[in-house]
């Protein structure tokens, strides 16, 4: 068994299970494991990842706010919002790992995983996002959540603003789900549908 993928643990015999201590931190983590035969042939190194959530506890007369490890996502929870103490923790997810399951003509611009899933709150509460890169402040940004059983990602039917400095995304949630924010790939002004006849004035 290895954390990286090198070095390994010392050859012990087969199990259906083991308990494993992974490496430190939140984040992505993944164990390998290789097998070997009885003439001591090993196999390919087998491999399983999972995102290990480091939650932080808050308690509903206080309220608080929770960040994810790499700070660029943010949940401001006000008092009275949790139905009891909640242990409470943002991952920041890789857009490439989901473009498959972003609609068409939509590019995303970030992903939030919030834990625990389908958590419900007794009033709103404010997610807010650093995309990580410059967008035109007050551009239009569609916001959506991904479905578990399609895992494909749909629409909130809910518009939200990129604020003043540029990068931040911020619009009010309801309860847990793994949330995202897309740009429109088609200029809104623009397209015109093939096919389409427009009249001209008469010369």
């Amino acid at each position: 068994f290895s954390n990286d993928g090198m070095s390994g643990s010392v050859p012990e015999p087969y199990a259906e299970s083991k308990n494993w201590i992974l490496s430190s931190g939140a984040g992505a983590k993944t164990v390998y494991v290789k097998f070997a035969d009885k003439a001591g042939n090993w196999s390919e190194a087998y491999s399983g990842t999972i995102v290990f959530y480091s939650g932080t506890l808050i308690y509903p007369e206080t309220g608080g706010e929770v960040l994810s490890p790499n700070g660029r996502a943010k949940l401001i929870i006000p008092p009275n919002a949790l139905w009891e103490p909640t242990s409470i923790a943002l991952a920041f997810l890789d857009p490439a790992s989901l473009q498959g399951a972003v609609p068409q003509n939509f590019e995303l611009k970030a992903v939030v995983d919030c834990k625990p899933a389908r958590l419900i709150f007794r009033k709103p509460c404010q997610l807010i996002i650093n995309l990580g890169q410059n967008v035109v402040p007050g551009t239009s940004m569609e916001l959506g959540l991904l479905d578990e059983e399609t895992g494909q990602i749909v629409f909130m039917e809910e518009r939200s603003p990129i604020l003043t400095d540029g990068v931040t995304l911020q619009f009010p949630i309801t309860h847990f789900s793994t949330y995202a924010g897309l740009s429109s790939m088609v200029s809104e002004g623009a397209p015109i549908v093939s096919g389409v006849k427009i009249p001209l004035p008469d010369m």
